[in-house]
């Protein structure tokens, strides 16, 4: 028993015996038996069912150094990192970056579109695996339109999955990528970029809250998101009292001062 590789989930010693729901059910009993061994490892939590080494609701580096405009800075060092590497890897991680914070997507959309979903004539994406599997276009313009071109040129237009994996040597192979492997990619070009690590939901909220702080009307905002309800758009709103009362300034209100009576 002394001599069993360790499992990975279980070498904190701190978590020998500790059952890990729902990921793995039972304490493997290799972690009683070298209980005192303390070799240490990350904590695990079970995020959407794949495990993560942060926690359940931990924010990502360039959320907790700075919100938004952070996580957008790091976006534009990705970008830059993006375009200096050049390789095949790098055009796609510029396509995944463009269509999370140039478009809003969620990670599990942005792997499930498909090349057909993309009209270069319109300028659209048809995005169709959204919560409650809603379908909504997302206009595609700009620099987003130009990092997926990009992409697309080394891709090629056989019809499939319009994201997909890239192997170290630039190999693309044409199948559908999977959305831990979106936080995957990330994070390496965050590395490279030598940014703080952001996750699909940073540049998303990006996204949400770029466009409400240049005066986007918040219903186009919620539709472009995906939102259901305007309510859940309202809460990226990081518009401060001197943003509302410049809003309230443009109304102006017709009142005629009353005329002074002889008496006063």
């Amino acid at each position: 028993m002394a001599g069993s590789p360790l499992p990975t989930h279980c070498r904190d010693p701190r978590q020998a015996g500790r059952k890990l729901r729902p990921l793995y059910g039972q304490p493997d009993p290799r972690c009683t038996a070298r209980r005192s061994e303390g070799v240490l490892a990350p904590r695990l939590h079970i995020r959407g069912g794949v495990p993560s080494s942060s926690g359940p609701r931990e924010r990502s580096g360039a959320a907790a150094a700075g919100g938004p405009d952070a996580d957008h800075r790091g976006a534009r060092r990705a970008f830059r990192s993006c375009a200096l590497e050049g390789t095949p890897g790098a055009r796609l991680d510029a396509a995944l970056l463009a269509l999370l914070v140039g478009c809003g997507l969620r990670r599990s959309e942005a792997v499930a579109l498909d090349l057909a979903h993309y009209d270069v004539e319109e300028q659209t994406l048809r995005v169709r695996r959204g919560k409650g599997q809603r379908e909504r276009l997302v206009p595609i313009v700009n620099g987003q339109q130009a990092a997926l071109e990009s992409w697309l040129e080394v891709r090629g237009s056989e019809g499939g999955s319009l994201l997909c994996p890239v192997s170290k040597s630039g190999r693309i192979d044409l199948r559908r990528m999977t959305s831990q492997a979106v936080y995957m990619r990330l994070a390496k070009r965050a590395e490279k970029a030598g940014t703080p690590t952001f996750s699909p939901h940073d540049l998303r909220r990006t996204f949400i809250s770029s466009l409400l702080d240049r005066g986007a009307d918040i219903s186009a905002v919620q539709h472009l998101a995906g939102h259901a309800n305007v309510a859940t758009t309202t809460r990226y709103d990081r518009r401060g009292e001197q943003a509302k009362r410049k809003a309230a300034e443009l109304l102006q209100v017709p009142f005629i001062a009353f005329p002074q009576s002889a008496n006063e």
